[in-house]
């Protein structure tokens, strides 16, 4: 499953899923929307690309804190070895 569709599923709620790369020790020269489903940012400004490109949503306490736990559940399933039925 993609991951959206996983957070989907665990949240019973649709949320609108972007890539964001970020730089911290290196610089790379990507122009804007170049990446149609990812936006590359640096370091110094991975706080302000959260905070306001919005699109006019923005989620509740509530739905970050379930969305967070959901992807910590999804992240140790994905490490788990697969059972042989």
């Amino acid at each position: 499953m993609s991951t959206r569709e996983r957070i989907t599923a665990v949240c019973r709620q649709e949320y609108f899923i972007k890539a964001v790369f970020a730089f911290p020790m290196a610089r790379v020269e990507v122009k804007w929307g170049a990446l149609n489903n990812a936006d590359c940012v640096t370091d110094e400004t991975l706080n302000e690309y959260i905070t306001k490109n919005t699109n006019g949503s923005r989620l509740t306490a509530q739905e970050i804190d379930r969305v967070s736990r959901t992807f910590q559940g999804l992240s140790k399933m994905d490490g788990e070895p697969q059972r042989q039925s």
